[in-house]
């Protein structure tokens, strides 16, 4: 019994002692797993490093510690500068300048033109560099640029009527509050008559656009009045009554010049600083001024005097961008009033100018005389002298035929040069003081130095065929208007 009780007490020991062994042995398992868990997640981290293989042994778990630093390289944790800038007028949003942003960071922009500019594009890696509002990405250092460009307009040069304008018509782009200088010049026969459009002075051949929006400017050109045409003189040597007169090529009109023709002249002087003593009248019996008549616009101008003349000549040489050749001391003259008659009376005459002028007398003969052919007592054209009616008849308006009035210029015949009416309808203002002629010989006579009177030329309506004769001289004062006196122009080639 009491044997039996020993054993049974070793056999509890035994077992206590081999639980207690077991439960050791566990433990022990349990924390070296544990420990090997541990290693291997610090062995794992390091391969994310480049020397994460070797994390499977401990020494090399603590290289895999440096791991964290493999981390950094990626720039999880690190920062960027961002260079904002602009070119042209304009402004961002963030301002100009230089902003320190972690990486990664989605930078928005923003690009606002000032006024009359607009945005064109940002320079730069941008997420879209055509939008005014875009971002960047912050993944490195970056610099970029909001470009802004002046605004542009679009010019359309036009025109109407026979002429040309510089720049030629067409559409053009110009910066903005661009200055764009405009030239128009008409076409023979035509002259200009304004800009339509916003351009800087309307009345002037010679003017500007400024391209503040889109423009569109219109030259406008019209035709002068019919029958202004000019006949080309080649110059010559002939007896101008007693003396040898030797003339230079000039042009000289085909016909007396028409009221039509006075009448476009006047109305565009007296808007643009001329003043006239006398408005001019249609024929014999126009009303002064009045808008010329379907009837009566070829009759020759009347009743305006030699300064009227002078001034008008100037006028018309400006309108249709010629050079005026008369002037008062060194300005052009412009004024034929009564008080203003010693200045007109005492112009000068620019003979190199290539405006238009009054002939002097030997030109006038010199043309009407077919260069001297016509002998002095015949009517310009005629193939008899003055006491021939017949021949008289066929080319002159005149006390004999005229019915007491005026006629539509060119309806009787021509002279050898293609002139009409050089003799008879009005008589005609030359340049001249009526003087003595010179004892010798001369080139390019001009007159006399002064006198009272001015030289009248070729007879008319009213006079008998007398004053019909080439050489015939007549005179006037140059403040005298009459419904028998007209001109004719001549100018330089």
């Amino acid at each position: 019994m009491a044997t039996t009780q020993r054993i049974r007490r070793v056999i509890l020991v035994t077992v206590a002692m081999l639980v207690t062994a077991a439960m050791l042995v566990t433990v022990v398992i349990l924390v070296t797993a544990a420990m090997l868990v541990t290693v291997g997640d610090s062995g794992d981290s390091g391969d994310s490093g480049d020397s994460g293989d070797s994390g499977d042994s401990g020494d090399s778990g603590d290289s895999g510690d440096s791991g964290d630093s493999g981390d950094s390289g990626d720039g999880g944790n690190s920062t960027h500068t961002l260079s904002i800038n602009t070119a042209g007028n304009g402004s961002v949003t963030p301002a100009a300048g230089e902003y320190t942003h972690d990486h990664g960071t989605s930078v928005p922009l923003t690009a606002t033109a000032d006024s009359n500019w607009h945005f064109a594009r940002w320079s730069g890696d941008v997420v879209d560099t055509t939008s005014a509002s875009t971002s960047v990405i912050m993944d490195g250092d970056k610099s970029v640029t909001a470009v802004f460009e002046l605004d542009t307009h679009t010019l359309t040069i036009s025109k109407t009527g026979n002429g040309s304008v510089t720049p030629s018509a067409g559409e053009y782009t110009h910066d903005h509050v661009t200055s764009v200088p405009l030239t128009a010049t008409a076409d023979s026969n035509w002259h200009f008559a304004r800009w339509s459009g916003d351009v800087a002075d309307p009345s002037s051949s010679s003017t500007s656009v400024l391209v503040d929006s889109d423009k569109t400017v219109t030259a406008v050109f019209d035709v002068v009045a019919e029958k202004n045409e000019m006949i080309s003189v080649e110059g010559g040597t002939y007896d101008q009554q007693g003396f040898s007169h030797t003339i230079s090529n000039f042009l000289i009109g085909k016909y007396e010049v028409t009221y039509e023709l006075w009448h476009v002249v006047y109305n565009w002087a007296v808007g643009h600083g001329y003043q006239f003593a006398n408005a001019g009248a249609e024929g014999k019996d126009g009303t002064a001024g009045a808008d010329p008549t379907d009837d009566s616009k070829y009759h020759p101008v009347t009743t305006m005097n030699w300064r009227d003349s002078i001034v008008w000549c100037n006028a018309y040489s400006e309108m249709t961008g010629l050079t005026p050749v008369y002037k008062s001391g060194d300005a052009v003259l412009k004024d034929s009033r009564d008080d203003n008659g010693t200045n007109c009376d005492n112009a000068t005459c620019d003979w190199s100018a290539n405006g238009y002028r009054l002939p002097t007398e030997g030109e006038w003969q010199f043309a009407a005389s077919n260069k001297g052919v016509t002998h002095h007592n015949y009517a310009s054209g005629a193939t008899a002298d003055y006491d021939d009616v017949d021949a008289c008849e066929e080319v002159a308006w005149y006390s004999g035929n005229s019915n007491n009035d005026t006629h539509p210029v060119g309806e009787k015949v021509e002279n050898g040069l293609g002139l009409h009416d050089m003799s008879g309808n009005v008589l005609e203002w030359c340049w001249d003081w009526y003087g003595d002629y010179p004892s010798g010989p001369e080139t390019n006579y001009h007159g006399a130095a002064s006198f009272s009177y001015r030289v009248l030329r070729g007879g008319s309506w009213d006079f008998n065929a007398d004053y019909l004769q080439v050489g015939y001289r007549y005179y006037g004062g140059p403040y005298y208007e009459s419904s028998n006196r007209g001109l004719r122009l001549v100018r330089v080639p």
